[in-house]
């Protein structure tokens, strides 16, 4: 559950770097989650299904034209966010 929180901060960040200069710019960091993820993977920190979601993300993310559009699609992430919070309870 953690490593849902950290990869949905990870994107945040980007996000947060992205406001006001060029989206553009923000392109490799954003595939470099990719990398992310299948590290987290071979150590058995995150499950497949995960690794297929953020993957997914990552190719959604890099269509994105600009910032708006990236915002708009971490809110998809964010509700993943809230939905496995609500499952610990």
């Amino acid at each position: 559950k953690h490593q849902i929180r950290k990869y949905y901060h990870y994107f945040l960040d980007i996000l947060e770097s992205v406001r006001g200069s060029d989206f553009g710019k923000r392109l490799p960091k954003i595939a470099m989650a990719r990398s992310y993820i299948r590290y987290d993977e071979a150590r058995g920190n995150v499950g497949g299904i995960f690794t297929t979601f953020v993957e997914s993300f990552v190719e959604n993310a890099l269509e994105c034209k600009d910032e708006r559009e990236f915002q708009n699609l971490l809110i998809l992430f964010e509700a993943l966010v809230g939905y496995t919070y609500d499952l610990r309870k």
